[in-house]
C-alpha cells in the first residue's frame, strides 16, 4: 500500500478500514518513508548552503583585489573570508555526521532519536551560519557592483543596518520554524512507532500544511518590505 494512501485511510478515521488494512509493519514502513524524506531535506539544505560558502569565497577573493587599497573594507573582507571558510568546513563536518547517522543506525527508533539530536546541536549552529552567509553574499555582490575606485559609500548607515537585520531575521526565523516543525514531526513519528498508530503523524501533517501557507505569507511580507526599503535607500542616495 502506498504511503499517501495509508495516510488518507487513517485520516478518514474509519475504524473498520483501519483494522482491516493497516498493521504495525505498514505503519513502520510509512514512518520510515517520512523519516527518509527528512533526511533528503537536510542533505539538500546542507549542499545548497555549502555551495553558497564557495560562491562567497570566490566573491570575497575578487573583492580583496578590488579593495586592496581600502584598509577598512579589506579587514571586513578578511573576516568574511575566515567566516566563509569556517562555514565551508562546518558544512562538510555536518554532512558526514548526518550521513553517518543515516547509514549506520540499526533501527528506525534510533535513527529518529539521532536525527532529533542532530537538530538540537549541529543544525542550530548551521542556522546561524547560513543566515550570516546570505548577508555575506549580498554584501559582496553589492560592493563588487558599486565599487567606486576602491570605495563603497554607504550614505544612510542606519537604514542599511536595518535592511540587513531584517534579512538575517527572516532567513533565520524561517529556517528555525522549519527545524522546529521537523523536530515535532520526528517526535510524532517516535510516538506513533511505539504505539503502532498514526494519530500524531496525522496532526503533524495538518500542521505542515498550515505552515506552508504561513511561509508563503511571510515571504510576501518580507519581499514587499525589502522592496520598499531598497527603494527608500536608493532615493536617499540620490
Amino acid at each position: 500500500m502506498k504511503e499517501d494512501k495509508l495516510f488518507d485511510i487513517w485520516e478518514k478515521g474509519n475504524d473498520g478500514i483501519i483494522n482491516e488494512k493497516i498493521d504495525k509493519n505498514q505503519i513502520a514502513g510509512y514512518l520510515q518513508h517520512k523519516t527518509y524524506k527528512v533526511s533528503r531535506y537536510f542533505y539538500l539544505n546542507i549542499a545548497f548552503y555549502w555551495i553558497i560558502q564557495l560562491v562567497n569565497i570566490i566573491l570575497i577573493s575578487m573583492n580583496l583585489v578590488g579593495y586592496e587599497n581600502n584598509p577598512v573594507i579589506l579587514w571586513v573582507l578578511v573576516a568574511m573570508l575566515a567566516f566563509s571558510l569556517g562555514g565551508l568546513i562546518y558544512g562538510i563536518i555536518i554532512f558526514y555526521r548526518f550521513r553517518e547517522i543515516n547509514n549506520y543506525t540499526n533501527t528506525l527508533t534510533n535513527l529518529i532519536n539521532k536525527q532529533i539530536g542532530f537538530l538540537k546541536i549541529y543544525y542550530e549552529i548551521w542556522l546561524f551560519i547560513i543566515s550570516l552567509s546570505i548577508l555575506v553574499l549580498i554584501f559582496n555582490v553589492n560592493i563588487m557592483v558599486d565599487n567606486d575606485n576602491g570605495h563603497y559609500p554607504i550614505n544612510h548607515k542606519g537604514l542599511y543596518i536595518i535592511i540587513n537585520v531584517v534579512i538575517f531575521c527572516f532567513i533565520y526565523l524561517t529556517q528555525k520554524m522549519s527545524g522546529v516543525l521537523i523536530t515535532r514531526s520526528l517526535k510524532a513519528y517516535l510516538l506513533d512507532l511505539h504505539d503502532g498508530l498514526l494519530e500524531q503523524s496525522v496532526r503533524v501533517e495538518k500542521s505542515k500544511r498550515k505552515f506552508k501557507w504561513l511561509l508563503i505569507l511571510l515571504g510576501i511580507i518580507f519581499t514587499v518590505t525589502l522592496i520598499i526599503g531598497l527603494l527608500k535607500f536608493l532615493q536617499a542616495g540620490q
